[in-house]
């Protein structure tokens, strides 16, 4: 199609742009050919005439048309799920990235976090990431018949469709909801970065909040609590580190953490817990 509102230079001619049209979705695209109106014929989508100039050109289309037509019939050859835009990366050579589909980036980001296990991230990091990719292709399964989905069809609906899914199948409370989604548009983020999206996916999505109701224990209950016997020895360790995390205020899963190398003398020559959370700096809480 020849856009005659976009007028070169010279007044005589115009950019040539292709647009592709696949089960109703359209992608349009500048070709870099420049066409003289006069000699443009619309119908037949060629110039007219004779003379090397006008027979490169008229090859240059034709050439144009014949690949779009081979990226096509490989895709469907294929047999798996594509759509206008996989047709246009492939076109322009956007198709290099190490994804294409959803479940792939999920995979490609928790192989990156694999390698990094003890420096950039923990052992329970990479298994809540496992377990927020299931639930990704529980929903591709049980809502739409499918292994994978090509990251130009994760749209608004599928998000809205997602989060329905969240809460009303997997009964999620809004705090475990909005962890999923918030991995969900980080992946969509990394399509972006990648260049396989041409546009940031969801940019208008709100995350629902709501006011936790806080349980808070009296120290007439903490004295209950410290004071109480257990039948397992088990019970009787998480008690104590429930406790402790308690008094020190270091939370529950950091206080498991703990080993003797933790416990340090302090400045007052007291017993102290040095303790680095994550990628915080060191926190030094007295020990009592």
């Amino acid at each position: 199609m020849l856009l005659t509102s976009k007028l070169k230079a010279d007044r005589k001619t115009s950019p040539l742009y292709c647009r592709i049209t696949l089960s109703g979705n359209q992608k349009r695209f500048s070709t870099g050919i420049n066409i003289p109106h006069s000699l443009w014929d619309q119908k037949e989508q060629h110039l007219i005439g004779k003379g090397q100039e006008i027979n490169e050109l008229n090859k240059k289309i034709a050439d144009l048309t014949r690949k779009i037509e081979s990226i096509n019939a490989t895709f469907e050859l294929s047999q798996n799920n594509y759509d206008v835009d996989d047709i246009l990366n492939k076109l322009l050579g956007r198709d290099t990235a190490p994804f294409r589909t959803l479940v792939q980036v999920y995979e490609y980001k928790l192989k990156q976090m694999t390698l990094l296990v003890g420096k950039d991230y923990k052992a329970v990091t990479i298994e809540k990431a496992i377990q927020m990719q299931k639930v990704v292709t529980d929903f591709l399964r049980d809502k739409h018949s499918l292994t994978d989905i090509s990251l130009s069809k994760v749209n608004v609906r599928f998000l809205n469709e997602f989060e329905f899914y969240l809460k009303s199948d997997r009964k999620l409370a809004i705090a475990s909801s909005n962890k999923i989604i918030q991995k969900l548009k980080a992946m969509m983020k990394l399509a972006f970065d990648y260049g396989v999206l041409d546009r940031p996916a969801f940019p208008n999505h709100k995350f629902k909040h709501e006011t936790p109701k806080v349980i808070f224990l009296t120290m007439e209950e903490l004295a209950v609590l410290e004071r109480s016997k257990f039948a397992q020895d088990r019970l009787t360790m998480i008690r104590d580190l429930f406790l402790f995390s308690v008094y020190t205020g270091l939370h529950y899963i950091d206080a498991m953490s703990l080993t003797e190398a933790n416990i340090i003398k302090g400045v007052d020559g007291k017993k102290w817990v040095a303790y680095t959370r994550g990628k915080t700096k060191w926190t030094f809480i007295f020990l009592y």
